[in-house]
Order: C-alpha cells, then sequence, then structure tokens
C-alpha cells in the first residue's frame, strides 16, 4: 500500500488508516493503548488497482470489503427506486 494517499486519524486509544481512493476503505484500526491491531491485514505486496474482472481474495483486507452492501438489494430514496447489486459485482467499481 506504499505510495497512495491515506487519511490517519489517531489519538491516544486509536490509530486508523483509510485509503480514500479505495472508497474510503479502512486498512488499518489499531488500538494503540493495547498494541493490537482490528483490521484484517493485507500479507503481501502493494494493492493492485482493482478492475472489473478480478478475483476480490486479493482485496479481502481491512474493514469495509462489504460497503455498501453485502447481498442484492433495491430501495426507494427520494421517489427513487435504486438498485443494489451483489457486493461481488460492484466491489471493483
Amino acid at each position: 500500500m506504499e505510495g497512495r494517499n491515506r487519511i490517519v486519524l489517531e489519538n491516544q486509544i486509536l490509530r486508523i488508516e483509510i485509503l480514500p481512493e479505495y472508497g474510503g476503505k479502512i486498512v488499518s484500526f489499531y488500538r494503540t493503548a493495547a498494541g493490537f491491531e482490528l483490521a484484517a491485514q493485507r500479507r503481501k505486496g502493494s494493492v493492485p488497482e482493482p478492475e472489473e474482472s478480478m478475483d476480490f481474495s486479493g482485496f479481502a483486507f481491512g474493514m469495509d470489503d462489504a460497503f455498501p452492501n453485502i447481498d442484492p438489494e433495491e430501495i426507494v430514496w427520494k421517489e427513487r427506486r435504486l438498485r443494489y447489486p451483489d457486493h461481488g459485482e460492484i466491489w471493483s467499481h
């Protein structure tokens, strides 16, 4: 994840790292006082740019991998019907 823009929020209790270019992906959620990482960490290498046909397994780290949803659903918002596809169909967009 080197070379990526990141936002770091930190206080005496938590340190959170966010990649805004990846839809606000939380890559670290670290409890400073306990010395413990709460977010799943990427095991090796830098994060590639997501492409529509890529396998999600290379991006299964952090804390927000199912945002905004996991299963397909429809909602009504401001009198408009919106369809959210299954997360597997939209994660790379």
